[in-house]
This record gives C-alpha cells, sequence and structure tokens, in this order.
C-alpha cells in the first residue's frame, strides 16, 4: 500500500531531482527519503528515477506521474 510519506518524498526528489535536496524539504535523512522512494517504486513496480554521470533523472514513468 502507497502512503502519504512515500508520495512526499517522490514528489520532493522529483521536484528538486535531488534526495539530499528531498530530505531538507522534508526533514529528514537522505536514506530515509531513499528507502521511501524506493518502497514506491517497488509497490507501482516501476523505475520512477535514473542517474547518468553523477545527475538524477526522471524516467518516463516518473514524469508522468510527477505530473
Amino acid at each position: 500500500m502507497i502512503n502519504l510519506n512515500q508520495l512526499r518524498a517522490f514528489y520532493q526528489a522529483a521536484k528538486h531531482l535531488n534526495f539530499s535536496e528531498a530530505a531538507k524539504a522534508l526533514y529528514v535523512t537522505q536514506p530515509a527519503v531513499t528507502a521511501q522512494v524506493k518502497a514506491f517504486e517497488a509497490h507501482c513496480e516501476l523505475k520512477l528515477f535514473k542517474k547518468k554521470a553523477g545527475k538524477l533523472y526522471l524516467t518516463e514513468e516518473g514524469k508522468a506521474i510527477y505530473k
């Protein structure tokens, strides 16, 4: 089941394209954001983020959910 913390973590990570900045916005640790996003991805059975050359990007599925 998806919970509100997972949605908030995904939204902030997508907004900032940075898990550390998302953590600051949510007043939690970066590993907590990572765990929430991974749980959200697992529930949706989708990969929502990808890393390339050290930068975080939304996948097409991630973009659709973010909108």
